[in-house]
């Protein structure tokens, strides 16, 4: 048996995870972040904000390099597959984050 519940919950998950990724993106690109520079003599080690900007913007970078690199023939239809699974993983472990959050703030707030 189906539970359409849990479906429900999971694809508002992944849905709710790939927006803010794809939201975190464009501000990140707006702010100007940069990733850290770890080739020649100055290695520059990830700070904080470095940290929660690769958290939150990474299901949105990877699905699109991935997307590109199977256009251009770089990429087999399954690996990108693989890696559409893992960015779906990872975005729907973000949104049930900022779900529970959503859920736990409007307790505290009522």
């Amino acid at each position: 048996m189906v539970n359409v519940l849990s479906l429900g919950v999971t694809l508002a998950a992944i849905v709710t995870g790939l927006s803010l990724s794809a939201m975190a993106s464009v501000v990140a690109r707006l702010a100007g972040w940069r990733v850290p520079a770890h080739q020649g003599t100055g290695f520059q080690p990830f700070g904080l904000a470095d940290w929660l900007a690769a958290i939150f913007t990474g299901p949105h970078f990877l699905l699109r390099a991935s997307w590109e690199a199977c256009r251009e023939g770089e990429l087999e239809r399954s690996l990108f597959v693989v890696v559409a699974i893992v960015a779906a993983g990872w975005a729907g472990l973000l949104g049930l984050v900022v779900l529970q959050l959503a859920f736990h703030l409007g307790r505290a707030l009522a």
